[in-house]
C-alpha cells in the first residue's frame, strides 16, 4: 500500500521550506462549483425567517399612533430596516466566503464560525434596539398613568384639548360637524392626534 493511498492531500511545505496551505489541493473539488449555491440560499433563508419576527414587531409598533406620537418613529424604523441591512451583509459575506477566499480555508469549521459570528451580530442588533424600546415603554406608561399633570407632552395635550373644547362650545361651532370646520382651529400634530384618542 502506497503511503498516500486513501489519504486526502492537504497543506504542506514547499521546496523552499515555506508553508503553503494550497499545496496538494489541486485535486480537490473546489467550492466554486454549483454545490455551494444551495447551501448559501438555505443558510440565508434560515436567517431571513429569524428576521421576520423583529421586522413584524417593528411594523406593528410603527402602526401604533400612541407610540409614534410620544416616542417618535425611530426605534420601529430601526427594527424594520436593520434586519434588511443584516441580511444584505450576510449574503455578501456568504458569497465572498465561497468565491473569494483561498479554498484551503473554506472548511466546515470556518463556515460554522462565520455563521456563529452572524448569529451573535443579529442578537446584538435586536437587543440594542429592544432595550431602548422597553425602557421607553415603561417611561411612557408611567408618564400617562401617574405623572400626566407634570409631563410636558401630556400637559401640552391637555392644554390643546381645553382650547378645542372652548372652540367647540362657541356659538358659531356648535352646528358644525367637526371642530376642524370651526374658526380658530389650526392643523398641528397635537390637534391631529387628539381626535384619534377618543
Amino acid at each position: 500500500m502506497a503511503p498516500n493511498d486513501g489519504v486526502e492531500p492537504g497543506p504542506s511545505y514547499s521546496s523552499s521550506g515555506r508553508f503553503s496551505p494550497s499545496s496538494g489541493l489541486e485535486g480537490r473539488k473546489g467550492p466554486r462549483g454549483a454545490d455551494w449555491f444551495p447551501r448559501v440560499v438555505t443558510v440565508w433563508g434560515v436567517f431571513a425567517l429569524v428576521c421576520v419576527l423583529p421586522i413584524w414587531n417593528g411594523i406593528s409598533l410603527y402602526t401604533i399612533e400612541d407610540w409614534t406620537y410620544f416616542q417618535g418613529p425611530l426605534y420601529p424604523l430601526l427594527l424594520i430596516f436593520l434586519p434588511f441591512v443584516f441580511l444584505t451583509v450576510l449574503a455578501v459575506a456568504l458569497v465572498l466566503f465561497h468565491k473569494a477566499i483561498n479554498p484551503a480555508f473554506q472548511t466546515e469549521n470556518t463556515f460554522v464560525m462565520l455563521l456563529l459570528n452572524f448569529v451573535l451580530l443579529l442578537g446584538v442588533i435586536i437587543i440594542a434596539v429592544s432595550l431602548p424600546i422597553a425602557d421607553a415603554s415603561v417611561t411612557m406608561s408611567t408618564d400617562l398613568l401617574s405623572q400626566c399633570v407634570y409631563d410636558p407632552v401630556t400637559t401640552d395635550l391637555q392644554a390643546h384639548a381645553v382650547v378645542l373644547r372652548n372652540i367647540r362650545d362657541s356659538p358659531g361651532c356648535q352646528a358644525e360637524e367637526s371642530v376642524a370646520n370651526c374658526k380658530g382651529w389650526k392643523s398641528t400634530p397635537v390637534t391631529e392626534y387628539l381626535p384619534r384618542t377618543g
